[in-house]
């Protein structure tokens, strides 16, 4: 495979996780919490493959809302715990205010 064609497998690849990512946040806002986290999941994991870690973070805390949403709150946690420190490590406060508060949430509906 060359250079060139390597370059447009991955373009190609985050090309479609943006995708997932967009479509993910159509089915949370109409309420079809388990078809977002599928195609967030597979958004996440493509921004992971690509080292994307911004995009990554925010589909793991979009993934974490959804299961909020369907009242998973141990679900939502491991993601929220898995997004935190990639929001801390980019320096991304505001980012990380909204985990720390989903955070609060989780633990607030299982006590």
């Amino acid at each position: 495979m060359s250079m060139s064609d390597h370059v447009s497998a991955s373009t190609q690849m985050l090309g479609q996780a943006y995708f997932l990512d967009l479509l993910g946040d159509a089915y949370n806002g109409l309420g079809r919490y388990d078809e977002a986290i599928v195609a967030l999941s597979e958004a996440a994991a493509a921004f992971g493959e690509h080292d994307a870690q911004c995009a990554h973070a925010v589909c793991l805390f979009k993934i974490a809302q959804s299961h909020l949403a369907l009242a998973h709150g141990e679900q939502a946690m491991r993601y929220l715990e898995e997004c935190l420190p990639i929001f801390r490590e980019l320096h991304l406060p505001d980012h990380e205010e909204q985990a720390l508060r989903a955070m609060e949430s989780c633990r607030a509906s299982t006590a």
